[in-house]
């Protein structure tokens, strides 16, 4: 009797998990979602269909399915996936909205976006069924990389037009005012007031000359003129470092230059010229270590400052950190910061080279 009643048990859960099935079928044939519904008592998982058609799997072959899914959700993701879902029980929330990328069967990861709801009990508060929606956006986050490299090469050229308007025609006005203003004192009776001034004027003009290279530099694409990347960033570094403020650790990994295709090249400075550019303005560092090196086919550069820092955590992102993050998102790379009042900042991107990108 016992027996008999065991398989009937396990019929009666087998027809009511058919049937759940069933009407997640249905609900996704009208969303396209991949729907999931977890049982968070008995500690289980039950996939729609559409998990094949969307990530190539046949759900039926796994056994432990909750498991199969956090071990398929990105390894960088995963952390901030599962401290949503344990903060929203934790404040008796009813929804969460989050995006992550999810691994397919072929290996490769999609961008997910993912609703759920979660049901509790009505005694204690404390849940019981989580059910979610799995969206494909990776089309979308894949436009985005797209409309942000190309508003990336719009500003580069407009920055190429710019600087060679600034070095063609500013600057040859300014040499020419220069040669007029030196002829004047062979044409006034009191020669030694107008030499003073005269000088006077040309030191300020020089500053000018000075102050638009300055501006041509940072305005001109980093074309490189047959320099590597290595030499434009030591002497970017040079150039920060006229009156020995810094004591600076360079180094660079030789394979880069031929690895990185020239686009990646001309972020990588602009990179570095903002963050060099941020620990001048705000840092108050003595000392700055760069290193620049190549993992596989990711490149990685680290730059680590020992200035006054800030809380990463409460401070907002301005202009600069967030070009910065623009620049490597475009290139499907990673920003990262870390950075504690009294103990400098850390930044570390990590982009994929040239050589293996569409």
């Amino acid at each position: 009797m016992a027996i008999a009643r065991d398989i009937s048990e396990r019929k009666k859960a087998e027809i009511k998990t058919a049937k759940a099935v069933e009407r997640y079928d249905i609900l996704a044939e009208a969303t396209s979602d991949t729907i999931w519904d977890w049982d968070i008592v008995h500690n289980s998982m039950l996939f729609n269909s559409k998990i094949t058609k969307m990530f190539g799997y046949g759900i039926t072959e796994v056994d432990d399915v909750k498991q199969w899914r956090q071990e398929n959700i990105h390894p960088e993701d995963l952390p901030i996936v599962m401290d949503a879902y344990y903060k929203s029980i934790e404040n008796n929330s009813d929804t969460i909205q989050l995006e992550y990328r999810f691994r397919c069967a072929g290996g490769g990861y999609k961008h997910i976006y993912d609703r759920a709801f979660v049901v509790y009990n009505g005694t204690h508060k404390e849940p019981v069924r989580m059910i979610g929606a799995m969206q494909d956006v990776t089309y979308a986050k894949e436009e985005e990389k797209k409309i942000a490299k190309a508003i990336i090469d719009a500003q580069e050229q407009e920055r190429r037009f710019i600087g060679q308007e600034l070095h063609d025609n500013v600057n040859q006005l300014l040499a020419s005012s220069l040669l007029t203003i030196g002829e004047i004192k062979h044409y006034r009776n009191n020669e030694d007031k107008i030499e003073e001034y005269v000088e006077i004027t040309k030191s300020h003009i020089h500053a000018a000359l000075n102050e638009i290279r300055k501006l041509s530099h940072e305005l001109v694409p980093a074309t490189f003129d047959g320099a590597t990347l290595k030499d434009i960033f030591e002497s970017l570094l040079q150039e920060i470092n006229i009156k020995n403020q810094f004591v600076i650790n360079f180094q660079f990994d030789e394979k880069i230059n031929a690895l990185v295709c020239a686009d990646l090249q001309i972020n990588l400075y602009r990179i570095l010229q903002e963050q060099v550019r941020n620990i001048l303005t705000y840092a108050n560092a003595k000392a700055i270590n760069l290193t620049v090196c190549c993992k596989g086919d990711v490149v990685i550069m680290r730059t680590v400052d020992n200035g006054i820092g800030f809380d990463s955590k409460k401070v907002k992102a301005g202009i600069g950190l967030n070009n910065m993050n623009r620049r490597v998102e475009s290139f499907g790379g990673i920003f990262s910061i870390k950075s504690q009042p009294g103990k400098g900042c850390e930044i570390i991107i990590e982009i994929p080279t040239g050589k293996n990108r569409a």
